[in-house]
């Protein structure tokens, strides 16, 4: 990966944990830049809809505006729904930051809620994804 790629972090963050800010902060060390997405409105997320979305990115900007190599872009809560992770692969691909990864919770990539994208591998990065282990998830056998 090396310091020419950048993650894209997208998430509900309603709120940004401390846990969020963390997660950005080893991914930059790993990757070099972060760029944070707050999704907008989700029809499978009926949450993202309680909290007005310029609370949403005064929050966002709170929990990360001040970490280095980290950013905050705030435009998918502007739109009528959210940006899927190809959409988010296209818009970012064409800016000329370098290789585009995405972080993605490990849960989601040895077997989430659809079935297994993708034998289970040791916590890391694989195929343009960053993985993250979640508190809440065990960490895939590798």
């Amino acid at each position: 990966m090396g310091s020419k790629a950048t993650a894209i972090f997208g998430g509900s963050f309603n709120p940004p944990g401390l846990h969020h800010r963390h997660i950005a902060a080893e991914v930059r060390e790993a990757v070099g830049r972060v760029t944070m997405v707050p999704c907008g409105p989700r029809p499978d997320k009926p949450s993202t809809d309680g909290v007005d979305p310029v609370h949403r990115a005064a929050m966002a900007d709170l929990a990360f505006g001040n970490l280095d190599g980290v950013e905050v872009d705030l435009f998918d809560l502007e739109e009528p729904t959210f940006t899927r992770t190809h959409a988010l692969e296209q818009k970012y691909a064409g800016l000329g930051i370098g290789e585009v990864w995405h972080v993605v919770g490990a849960d989601k990539v040895a077997g989430g809620r659809r079935g297994t994208l993708g034998h289970p591998a040791p916590v890391g990065a694989r195929d343009g994804f960053v993985e993250v282990v979640t508190l809440h998830h065990d960490a895939p056998a590798g």
